[in-house]
């Protein structure tokens, strides 16, 4: 190992650029991967455990089930009350369950911060939003609200939502969706906060907020076709239109498929690349050290100690390139993950710390593996013929 160590002290510049050489391939792999595996992950939490089958929202309005769904999209859009009764009605709804958009927050009026949006939800018939709760959480009162998983802590349990207070009485596990950024609270108290904010005036002109819907969320019967049934409930209410969750996640999917190919196809030719620039780094490596190997075969060293002072650069070479290419990747990865989201209406999971440090360990394994692989014909091929022929075809300078 010290072998290996003074060899890259001694070609600092041409160490650094064969590091360079594994550090931008892992980066490439790892974002590709770390991106890719964001969005199947919470495209798979939020098809797995989101409860509803179809989500209804009023026809003819600027919010599509995608970023209702995927993305904390304010939108103060309603339903008459009969909505619920006549989705209910449909055959092969099993459940349903109301919600109610209430005013979007910004830092001004609302101290949990980062979040954007409120949501009513009722406590009697939720199903949506229970399968995420964490198990200390306390029943939605009146006077009490849920928080998402990216809403920051809330100092005292407290917090002042449009000119109220409330008790915070739970958070929600992370999901990658919409309900990581989203405030729920009691559907009466969201319909009262409604009526008093004076930014939805005009809204109440039309609607009577104290019955009014936004969405309803539908859990159908078992083996009831949830794209059949939402076409019945399009016909059953015009004024609403009704998406099948398990086609939106599919067309997501289908989407998804095709990013993962020409990004996978863009990763495989980078790192085909590289490996080739890599080989070609290393025969070179193996080469111009073939008089240093010769001298020190001379003068006693072994073979496999001259070899492995070699095999020992390029391996601290790969696993270092490996180490810092991975960790950039992985923060690159977490960074792009929300932004995907928002902009993308996707949902996006990126992996936690402990997935990370689990990715930049097996991307130096592998790494270490190509490196040695690589490094080992050209090494072979310069101690072919012995100490003396190593000497005479090398330049010990």
């Amino acid at each position: 190992m010290l072998l290996g160590w003074r060899n890259i002290q001694r070609r600092l510049a041409s160490s650094v650029a064969t590091g360079a050489i594994v550090m931008l391939t892992v980066l490439v792999a790892v974002t590709g991967a770390c991106t890719y595996r964001a969005i199947g992950a919470g495209l798979s939490l939020a098809s797995d455990r989101l409860g509803a089958d179809i989500i209804v929202l009023p026809s003819e309005v600027g919010v599509s089930a995608q970023e209702a769904l995927f993305v904390a999209e304010p939108a103060n859009v309603y339903m008459p009350a009969n909505t619920v009764d006549i989705v209910e009605s449909v055959p092969g709804v099993e459940r349903v369950t109301p919600q109610f958009f209430t005013q979007s927050l910004n830092q001004s009026c609302c101290s949990v911060l980062g979040v954007t949006r409120v949501v009513g939800v009722d406590p009697e018939s939720d199903f949506v939003i229970a399968p995420w709760l964490s198990s200390d959480a306390a029943p939605l009162e009146e006077s009490s609200i849920y928080l998402g998983a990216d809403a920051p802590e809330v100092t005292g349990g407290m917090a002042t939502i449009l000119g109220r207070q409330f008790v915070v009485a739970g958070r929600l596990e992370a999901t990658g969706s919409s309900v990581d950024e989203t405030i729920f609270m009691n559907l009466d108290t969201a319909r009262s906060l409604g009526w008093e904010s004076p930014y939805l005036a005009n809204v109440w002109k039309m609607a009577d907020p104290f019955t009014s819907v936004s969405a309803v969320m539908v859990s159908v019967e078992s083996g009831a076709d949830p794209e059949v049934v939402a076409r019945a409930i399009d016909d059953a209410c015009p004024v609403s239109s009704a998406t099948a969750v398990s086609g939106l996640v599919r067309n997501t999917a289908s989407q998804l498929g095709l990013f993962a190919a020409l990004f996978g196809g863009m990763v495989a030719a980078v790192a085909l690349i590289a490996m080739l620039g890599l080989a070609g780094r290393l025969s070179f490596l193996a080469r111009e050290r073939r008089a240093e190997m010769g001298f020190l075969r001379a003068v006693g060293f072994s073979r496999r100690f001259v070899v492995g002072g070699l095999l020992c650069e390029v391996a601290m070479l790969g696993v270092t390139g490996a180490a810092v290419g991975g960790a950039l990747g992985c923060g690159i990865a977490a960074y792009l993950a929300p932004r995907i989201h928002q902009v993308m209406a996707l949902p996006a999971a990126p992996p936690g710390a402990v997935q990370m440090v689990g990715i930049v360990v097996l991307a130096c394994a592998i790494a270490l593996a190509v490196c040695l692989a690589a490094a080992a014909v050209p090494v072979r091929d310069a101690l072919h013929g012995g100490a003396l022929a190593a000497m005479q075809k090398g330049d010990l300078a």
